[in-house]
């Protein structure tokens, strides 16, 4: 099987480190890791964490032919990130534009409320006014 990594084993290892302090910092802290919170949980510099990303970055390339030989099927997207431990950008674009339409929708209800009151105000006035024309009119 090593025969057939294209990849350095050092680039793994970093892999590995650099995935296990992403797990350690999201557990502790309940949210995505930063790169400057990575860099000093591997005990490394921030312009050398952006070295090691860059080296990562050829460990995601993979031959599509050998991935579905392999029997692997690609994700759909209904089941892509079901159990992730945190939201992905849809989730938090879909609850922010719910609650932004949740808050239209409360300022609209309380628009129409505080306009039902004025009508209701104008109303009893104008009964009162009825009532009380007539002897205005008598004493004038």
């Amino acid at each position: 099987i090593r025969k057939m990594d294209w990849i350095p084993r050092t680039i793994r290892q970093k892999q590995k480190k650099i995935d296990a302090a992403i797990k350690e910092i999201e557990a502790k802290c309940g949210r995505s890791a930063t790169d400057e919170e990575i860099a000093a949980s591997l005990g490394i510099s921030n312009d050398e964490y952006i070295d090691w990303q860059s080296q990562m970055k050829v460990t995601n390339v993979v031959s599509l032919n050998e991935f579905l030989e392999q029997g692997s099927e690609i994700p759909s997207d209904n089941n892509y990130n079901r159990n992730a431990q945190f939201d992905g950008p849809e989730e938090v674009i879909e609850r922010d534009e719910l609650k932004r339409i949740l808050s239209i929708s409360l300022i609209a209800a309380s628009i129409f409320f505080c306009f039902c009151l004025m009508v209701l105000g104008i109303q009893s006035i104008l009964r009162i006014w009825s009532k009380i024309a007539p002897r205005i009119r008598r004493l004038a």
